[in-house]
């Protein structure tokens, strides 16, 4: 018997039969169906991840490195972008063709993070830089 906490149901599906004279404009063709709920079968719950025995959630592990394609979605900057930074130094990068470590950039979060501060910077210096251009075209 189910726990008042819990819902339980079951559907009959009753089938009538074809019509005998075709529909009309858009009509749908098919049977038509009867529905009956019947509250005898109880639906099963699943279990909360903490409350299973002999289980626990696993944590994420965040990488430190990043290929292109995840530093990108990172950084929010474009993999072509990222590469030819990788490519000119402008990032430092672990990896790349003909390293020796392995054939893809890989670029660590604390680099990256250090060069969005960098683009930051450089973007309000010139906002100000802006402003202070039309305060005296204004003036």
């Amino acid at each position: 018997m189910p726990k008042s906490s819990e819902t339980s149901f079951q559907l009959e599906v009753e089938a009538s039969p074809r019509r005998a004279t075709p529909p009309v404009g858009n009509a749908v063709i098919g049977r038509k169906r009867k529905l009956r709920l019947i509250t005898d079968v109880p639906v099963l719950k699943k279990p909360e991840p903490n409350k299973t025995s002999g289980t626990s959630p696993t944590p994420a592990i965040t990488p430190r490195g990043l290929r292109i394609e995840a530093a990108a979605q990172y950084t929010g900057l474009s993999p072509f972008y990222l590469e030819e930074c990788a490519r000119n130094g402008t990032i430092p990068a672990v990896g790349g063709p003909n390293s020796g470590v392995c054939a893809a950039y890989i670029f660590l979060r604390e680099h990256l993070d250090e060069y969005l501060d960098g683009l930051g910077e450089q973007a309000v210096k010139r906002a100000e830089d802006r402003r202070k251009a039309t305060a005296e075209a204004a003036a």
